[in-house]
């Protein structure tokens, strides 16, 4: 058990170090010069440009940038940008180049809205997808297994902004639901509903062994 517990911990930190190293190269790897962004004048000159580079450490070679932001991540570290130094405690994201607010206080802002919709769509979970799935797993290689499992692939298949941007549209347009009605239909209700159709697939897939050994 500890062995497995151990490997386990192994895992999500090797994962997390890969999603890590990942998300940063593609900053690099993408269009666009975030120094050019900065400047935010169509007027900008080279010379401005090159200030913002050098003040956001930009210059540097990205291994070395890298190392920075992975040890601040780990024991935090100070910023210095524009030539003033910022504090920035672990674990240290950096600082937003849109706002110049550190972004660990951005993510833990949103955490609120993000333990809404997962306690949404595992209250639809437990409603309805176990009770769907075990229904699909009882009756499999039917027309209603078929139509189960085709809907739920369909579905999650559809991005939730989807039908969210559409039932703003719809009800902008007709005006027959109140916009706080669609503000939660768009911004709650649609991001805990592409959840749980998952959940449905994947009791069925794993009730269809048991169903077939007790039969």
């Amino acid at each position: 058990m500890l062995l497995y517990i151990v490997r386990r911990m192994a895992l999500a930190v090797s994962v997390v170090f890969a999603t890590m190293v990942l998300a940063f190269f593609l900053f690099f790897a993408g269009p666009g010069d975030p120094a050019l962004n900065l400047c935010g004048d169509a007027k900008c000159n080279t010379q401005r440009v090159e200030e913002i580079r050098k003040s956001f450490h930009l210059d540097e070679p990205v291994s070395k940038q890298f190392a920075d932001y992975a040890l601040g991540v780990v024991a935090g570290r100070e910023i210095t940008s524009g030539g003033f130094t910022k504090p920035c405690p672990a674990p240290c994201l950096g600082y937003s180049f849109k706002t110049d607010q550190p972004v660990t206080g951005l993510l833990v802002a949103r955490i609120p809205v993000t333990l809404s919709i997962l306690c949404g769509a595992f209250v639809i979970y437990l409603l309805i997808g176990i009770p769907t799935g075990v229904y699909a797993a009882n009756r499999r290689g039917t027309a209603v297994d078929r139509a189960i499992v085709g809907t739920t692939q369909t579905i999650g298949s559809i991005p939730y902004f989807v039908p969210a941007c559409a039932l703003r549209i719809i009800g902008s347009r007709t005006m027959t639901l109140p916009s706080r009605i669609v503000s939660i239909a768009c911004h709650q209700v649609m991001p805990c509903c592409i959840k749980p159709e998952a959940s449905v697939y994947v009791v069925m897939t794993t009730l269809i062994p048991i169903h077939s050994a007790a039969m």
